[in-house]
């Protein structure tokens, strides 16, 4: 049982797992983060875009 136990602990394996997972969950968090702030840009700026066009038309502007 001992050495089981000494073995298990000596394991590093798990270890490199958890890391790999939170380095994902991270690189995952910051991707979701880019696109949500690109997304709320690009909705901007199709706004001003369509109100120019808007604008341009019906001979406001």
């Amino acid at each position: 049982m001992g050495k089981r136990m000494g073995a298990f602990c000596r394991d590093e394996e798990a270890a490199t797992a958890i890391e790999y997972a939170l380095l994902a969950s991270l690189v995952s968090i910051a991707g979701i983060t880019a696109w949500v702030s690109m997304g709320n840009t690009l909705g901007t700026m199709y706004g001003m875009v369509v109100n120019a066009v808007s604008d341009s038309i019906s001979g406001g502007g």
